[in-house]
């Protein structure tokens, strides 16, 4: 599965599709204001996986990338999900069955 978003300490690397999403709801990609990190949750709860590469020196850990991911079948409804969660919808209101 390639990452939508991909954080290192060289900075992120967004997909287009999460660019443009992110930028349509008026997060500014690349600018001071946006904390990709802070993006995890909403992420998270969309739908993505997320992956963490870290080493560890005795007690310290270095966290050397940080990757989410969607399955490529889970793709639109996590776009769709995502969206919903940006502007403070509630993402399951419209479903037509029980879980």
């Amino acid at each position: 599965m390639p990452d939508i978003l991909t954080i290192t300490s060289d900075g992120p690397a967004f997909a287009d599709r999460l660019r443009e999403l992110l930028e349509d709801r008026g997060l500014s990609v690349g600018s001071e204001d946006l904390d990709e990190l802070g993006l995890i949750p909403a992420l998270v709860l969309a739908g993505a996986s997320v992956t963490t590469d870290a080493h560890a020196h005795g007690e310290n850990m270095h966290v050397v990338r940080i990757g989410a991911h969607v399955a490529p079948e889970l793709e639109e409804a996590f776009y769709h999900t995502l969206d919903a969660i940006l502007v403070g919808e509630d993402p399951h209101e419209h479903e037509d069955h029980e879980h």
